[in-house]
Parts: structure tokens; C-alpha cells; sequence
């Protein structure tokens, strides 16, 4: 029983801990520069040079929290995502603001949208692979290597974002764009979630056909082939794959890559 009341006070403790030095996004969060309570001057980034004109700074990174996958029935190993959450986070300790600054409302506010930003991509793990049919890795069903493959390609397109932040930087001290205009792009981004496009979002083949789609108007993801057996089972596969179904008799649908 002692020993219980122990881990689970260590458990609290780590929970209390994480609360702390992270912030997840919502729409009615409160962000003040209390947030900020990183070393000034300090990046998390080793990579990154020093800046002295730089005023403050933002960290965090899109989140992902959980998610769920099948088994499709196929000829090839394939598992489809159906359920995926994810949401951005802002690291208070990797955070600063200069003493000088911590009334600076308009700085307060563009530092506000890195994090909305954030938030887009969180959206954006969600959207881009929420139904994604994926290849088993090595081609054989390992659950260890399919939870692996999410990860990264959730890391791949959170990681994109730093491209994003970089551009509204650049755009606004360059007066190319306004924080005025940059607030609106992000605001409707949050509302619509088209910052990127969307992709990713067709149904297995065959849950098209049980839909009512026919067999020539199935669609598979950008770069992905449509075949089918001899029975008319169709399958979306890469290109790797096609290749060694077509030596099995499988055949292409269409001549040309469905796109979503």
C-alpha cells in the first residue's frame, strides 16, 4: 500500500511538473508574459544564433496526444489511421521577454501568433493523417513499427512549421506584410484550418465502393496507385507495391496517379 501512495505521488508530482513549464493552445487562453519565464538570451536550439536585437522569443512544438489504427485487409501489410489528436504546446521555461518589453502589448501579440501558429500545425497532424492508409514497415505487421512510422510522420509535418514562423518573422520586419494582416491570415487559418492544404482524408477502396462510388472513380492520396484483382477488389498502394502486385496479376484502374 506504501508503496502505491509513493508512485502515485510521484506520478502527481511529474503530472504537476509538466502543467507547469508547458501551456496547451485554446481559443480563450489567457497569455500574458507571466508565460514567459524562460533566461533571456537562451535558445533550446543549440543550432540557433544569439540575436541581441532580439526582443523575445517563443517555444513550443505541435503535440501528439493520441491515436488509433486498424488492420486493413489487403495483399499488401497496410493499417489506416481512424481516430488522431493533437494539439500545440508553449514551453514556459524555453520562453523569455526582455524586462523591458513585458509591457509591450503589440510584441505580446505577435508573440501570441507563433503560438497560434503552432496550433495550425497540431490541426494540420490531424487532418493530414486522420484516415492515412499506411505500409506496414518491411512490409509485415509489427504494431512497435507502425506506432514508430506515425510518430515520425507526425514529427515531419510539425517540424514543417518552423519554415512558417520563419516567413511571418521575415514578412513583418521587412514590412511586406503587417501584424495586422498576419493576424487576420492566422485567425481565419484557426476558423477554416486551410493554412495548408488537406490531404489525406479519402476512405479505404473499399468503403468507397460500399459508399457508392464506382470502381473508376475510386481516389487514392497524391502519389498513390488504384488496382484491383480479378474479382474487382481495388487497392491504393505506392508505387513500390504496385510493382510487385502487377507481377501478381493485379492491374492499374487508371493509366494515370489518382490525386486527391
Amino acid at each position: 500500500m506504501k508503496l502505491i501512495l509513493i508512485l502515485l505521488i510521484v506520478f502527481l508530482g511529474t503530472n504537476l511538473a509538466f502543467a507547469e513549464k508547458y501551456i496547451q493552445w485554446s481559443d480563450d487562453l489567457n497569455f500574458t508574459w507571466d508565460n514567459f519565464q524562460g533566461e533571456i538570451g537562451r535558445y533550446p536550439d543549440e543550432n540557433r544564433k544569439s540575436n541581441e536585437n532580439e526582443l523575445a522569443f517563443t517555444w513550443g512544438y505541435s503535440k501528439l496526444l493520441n491515436y488509433n489504427f486498424t488492420k486493413i485487409d489487403s495483399p499488401i501489410c497496410q493499417v489506416q489511421i481512424t481516430n488522431i489528436n493533437a494539439i500545440g504546446m508553449f514551453d514556459t521555461e524555453s520562453s523569455w521577454v526582455k524586462e523591458d518589453q513585458r509591457n509591450n502589448q503589440q510584441l505580446l501579440n505577435h508573440e501570441h501568433r507563433h503560438f497560434d501558429i503552432i496550433e495550425i500545425f497540431a490541426r494540420q497532424i490531424e487532418t493530414q493523417l486522420l484516415f492515412r492508409i499506411i505500409e506496414c514497415p518491411n512490409g509485415f505487421y509489427d504494431e512497435p513499427q507502425v506506432h514508430n512510422k506515425i510518430r515520425l510522420l507526425s514529427s515531419e509535418i510539425g517540424s514543417a512549421q518552423q519554415k512558417m514562423h520563419d516567413i511571418y518573422d521575415k514578412e513583418i520586419k521587412n514590412n511586406i506584410f503587417t501584424q495586422d494582416d498576419w493576424d487576420k491570415k492566422i485567425e481565419s487559418s484557426l476558423a477554416q484550418d486551410n493554412l495548408i492544404p488537406l490531404f489525406h482524408k479519402e476512405l479505404p477502396p473499399i468503403m468507397q465502393i460500399k459508399n457508392g462510388i464506382k470502381l473508376e472513380d475510386v481516389k487514392c492520396t497524391e502519389g498513390w496507385i488504384l488496382l484491383k484483382n480479378l474479382s474487382d477488389k481495388p487497392i491504393c498502394v505506392t508505387p513500390a507495391a504496385s510493382k510487385i502486385l502487377e507481377k501478381r496479376g493485379w492491374i492499374q484502374i487508371n493509366s494515370e496517379i489518382t490525386e486527391i
